[in-house]
């Protein structure tokens, strides 16, 4: 049996998986589905000719299915695909085996073009039923959102997060699972009014989120407040960077009391901050600028940033996501992430420091999202209690926490793999008592002890912090029920 502090146990689980395009997928599953139709049609007895009747109506079904699929393959591909496929798969093997034409009321001889083109039709109503009513309820979020970050006086940081329904819909989808990581990009891109700037912005934010990335298109701020908010925090948080130096006024050089044209132009002055910034914070980028913009001029001569030219501006997206998909990966991010599988998960042990007592370990997971950088030095704190039942809340007197299965105060944790802490643990006998999780092996007093136990039934909000070199502070809120035996005791993820 596990003892706390003493047994040996790891959990080394990766958390980041390449998730494959809708191109790919629906290739796969045409396989598939064809091998399904040639099994089939051989485990029924198919003659060589019946077998190429087979063929010739999947084929035909295909060309019909493929128009509803590439239309339907967005929130819901994976449905779709195997939807269209099934029916597919149905309706070939009846019109070319008698018996099961004969359950589906048809005659061998019939060609199925009507029946195929019904079927296919309401395929693409249901699906596209089911999307329309989870776009309508993704708007109402997303117009709530916005309306309670209007009202706490973050009104341009509010349109900033739901500016596109589709961007939202993703947002939420990352926010309730791990597997769907995507390494955000700071766009760093001249966006001049009345000109193809901003439509040039987009479309690489397009190219972007096509990709599996989730981009920021840097825009303009008027207020220190706005600069903190969005942009600070967007570079600070960002993976990857992308500058983009456009052609600004000309320049010319004093002669005189002359003035000579050099022939060259200036690069955008917010942009070569924000690269200035992204460079102090280490950013990996890709810099592109405009023929005709001074060369190495500023902060790009400190840098050596080695900037793409280009001087077709309607090429640029497309050159950009060539680039992108050379150098960058997507499915990482430069953070910790403090999980939990399951409210109910628990270690049961027989020992606690040594001391015979029947206990039961609940755990958070804390994962290194980085695609090659170690976290060092990480240790977690238990920053703030709240008391939902009474509405009150407390920040105990700060002491690490214990990781599981070591004694240090500190651990270390390897790009894409999971260490588990102490989150709280509960003695069989005190069903209502909870120990959080302090490191008995580095506390000598019962000041920490006693601030760190919860007694009763109730309903708590517990707030854990990781602290890590190299890594910003990770953050997260959990809900602790206690109830009145062991089996009611529960801990979940709250934002």
């Amino acid at each position: 049996m596990y003892q706390s502090g003493f047994g040996e146990h790891s959990e080394l689980v990766r958390h980041t998986s390449q998730l494959p395009s809708p191109v790919v997928t629906l290739v796969f599953y045409i396989f598939a589905a064809t091998l399904v139709v040639v099994v089939i049609s051989l485990a029924l007895g198919a003659s060589p000719g019946e077998l190429a009747n087979t063929l010739r109506a999947w084929s035909f079904w295909l060309i019909m299915a493929i128009f509803g699929i590439l239309i339907l393959i967005g929130q819901s591909q994976r449905l779709t695909i195997v939807m269209v496929l099934t029916v597919g798969i149905v309706f070939t093997l009846a019109s070319t085996f008698k018996p099961l034409g004969n359950l589906l009321n048809q005659s061998y001889d019939v060609n199925l073009l009507s029946a195929g083109v019904t079927i296919m039709a309401l395929s693409v109503a249901l699906v596209a039923l089911l999307r329309m009513r989870t776009s309508e309820a993704a708007a109402k979020d997303a117009k709530q959102i916005t309306k309670l970050s209007m009202y706490s006086g973050r009104k341009e940081q509010a349109l900033t997060s739901v500016r596109s329904l589709k961007q939202f819909l993703m947002w939420r989808k990352r926010m309730t699972s791990t597997n769907d990581l995507r390494a955000r990009v700071f766009i760093s891109c001249g966006q001049q009014k009345d000109s193809e700037e901003v439509d040039i912005a987009k479309e690489i934010e397009r190219e972007l989120l096509e990709m599996g990335y989730d981009p920021y298109v840097a825009v303009a701020e008027h207020s220190l407040k706005g600069l903190k908010e969005n942009l600070f925090r967007r570079l600070t948080e960002s993976e990857y960077f992308l500058f983009i130096d456009f052609k600004r006024e000309r320049l010319f050089k004093n002669n005189d009391a002359d003035f000579k044209d050099t022939g060259q132009h200036r690069g955008s002055l917010f942009s070569n901050q924000e690269l200035a910034i992204a460079s102090y914070l280490g950013i990996e980028a890709l810099a592109y600028q405009e023929k005709g913009v001074r060369e190495q001029d500023g902060i790009l001569r400190c840098i050596h940033a080695n900037c793409i030219p280009f001087a077709d501006r309607h090429l640029l997206p497309k050159a950009v996501a060539t680039d992108v998909r050379k150098n960058w990966k997507h499915n990482w991010r430069r953070e910790l992430l403090l999980t939990r599988e399951d409210k109910k998960q628990f270690v049961k042990v027989d020992y606690v420091a040594k001391q015979p007592a029947p206990s039961r370990f609940y755990h958070v997971k804390v994962t290194n999202l980085h695609k090659s950088q170690t976290a060092t030095d990480c240790a977690v704190y238990l920053e703030k209690i709240e008391d939902l039942s009474h509405k009150q809340s407390r920040s105990p007197s700060l002491v690490e926490l214990k990781w599981m299965g070591v004694t240090t105060p500190k651990a270390s944790i390897p790009a894409g793999q999971s260490r588990l802490f102490d989150a709280f643990h509960i003695q069989e006998q005190l069903p209502q008592t909870i120990f959080l999780g302090v490191n008995p092996f580095i506390v000598d007093s019962s000041v920490y002890y006693q601030e760190y136990t919860l007694q009763g039934a109730n309903d708590y909000k517990l707030t854990f912090v990781v602290f890590s070199h190299d890594f910003a502070p990770s953050k997260r809120s959990f809900r602790l029920h206690v109830g009145s035996n062991l089996e009611d005791i529960e801990m979940e993820i709250v934002d």
